[in-house]
């Protein structure tokens, strides 16, 4: 398991998992009136690979979709995620 594609797909899907599951937990939270998860969390863990479940977290549990930062990062953050990913997948099949 040394190839770095296999690794990195892990951990984007480990993020990606994680902020989808956070999204759920804090519109649970808001709910039931219990202390909310800081907006910055979000934020930083969809930059660092989990952009894709913030954007489904976003459409699935109607969470933060009227911050148009949080939509911008979302988006920008998992169209990166998909770039990177891609091109690693390309070059790991010797297409690049």
């Amino acid at each position: 398991m040394k190839n770095p594609t296999v690794i990195m797909l892990i951990i984007s899907a480990a993020m990606s998992v994680s902020v989808f599951l956070l999204c759920g937990l804090d519109k649970l939270f808001s709910k039931y009136s219990f202390r909310r998860i800081p907006e910055k969390y979000f934020l930083i863990l969809s930059v660092f690979g989990g952009g894709i479940g913030l954007c489904l977290g976003m459409l699935a549990f109607h969470h933060k979709t009227n911050h148009w930062y949080f939509r911008l990062c979302a988006v920008l953050s998992a169209a990166a995620s998909i770039v990177v990913l891609t091109f690693m997948l390309l070059k790991t099949a010797a297409i690049l």
